[in-house]
């Protein structure tokens, strides 16, 4: 529902949404001087941002009780590559987070806080999902960014291939790639891994990691827990099932 001029509730620690509108009241700016804010996030509606300056107004890097954070594009008629990276370089999240999704974002290119390139972000961030993110080329290296990252999940994004220095991330444990149709090779993984799922991607891809001593079977031989899906189901509901204990098939 909408919810005007919540940036007057200053002693706010828990909202589970904010939805950003072109509305009095209902801009990015009300979340400034909400600093007690703690646990989960989500702030959707980030078409309507117009600038890194209009985002930094929201004032995430300071939210330090923030542990989960959630940003996210809606409307995909009012788009601006150039906007959208500069916005979510204003968005930049406080540095003890530990769970970040991206949602939908189609930027021309990702934050320097995002592929290590400045100080600040989340450096111990322990969980991040990309969903429905449209850029060209590999996805972002994410190694100097969040070196303690365990679990990556990209969903239905269209990169090409993973980073390059996905070996560096020597603590990571799962790698879901879900509806991630082209994506054709694996880069060397990290030996920490202990699942790879791999959902609704390209059929040959998806053959290839299942075929003994092929190049990208010898990528992930290690990983004691693989699941493999030529069609993909719904996401949500099978990522739901995963978080309740129920551990995908070995092969």
């Amino acid at each position: 529902m909408k919810f005007p001029n919540i940036g007057r509730l200053t002693s706010l620690q828990t909202i589970s949404k904010v939805c950003v509108r072109n509305e009095r009241g209902c801009d990015v700016k009300q979340l400034r001087n909400l600093n007690k804010l703690r646990g989960s996030l989500e702030i959707s509606g980030l078409e309507n941002v117009k600038s890194k300056e209009e985002a930094l107004q929201a004032n995430l890097a300071i939210k330090e009780r923030l542990t989960d954070l959630r940003l996210s594009w809606q409307d995909f008629r009012r788009r601006n590559s150039e906007v959208e990276a500069e916005v979510l370089e204003g968005m930049c999240p406080p540095v003890g987070l530990e769970r970040l999704e991206i949602y939908f974002y189609r930027g021309s290119r990702y934050p320097d806080w995002m592929v290590g390139e400045q100080n600040g972000g989340p450096k111990d961030l322990q969980e991040l999902k990309f969903r429905g993110c449209s850029q060209r080329g590999p996805a972002p290296k994410l190694v100097d960014a969040f070196p303690h990252l365990h679990v990556l999940h990209l969903v239905d994004c269209s990169w090409d291939a993973l980073p390059c220095n996905m070996e560096h991330l020597s603590l990571l444990k799962k790698l879901c790639i879900w509806d991630c149709c082209n994506i054709r090779s694996l880069p060397t993984l990290p030996q920490s891994l202990e699942e790879f799922l791999l959902v609704g991607c390209n059929p040959k891809f998806t053959k290839s990691c299942e075929t003994v001593r092929h190049e990208n079977w010898k990528k992930i031989e290690h990983i004691p827990t693989k699941h493999f899906e030529a069609d993909s189901d719904d996401y949500d509901e099978i990522e739901s099932l995963d978080s309740n204990g129920i551990a995908p098939q070995e092969l």
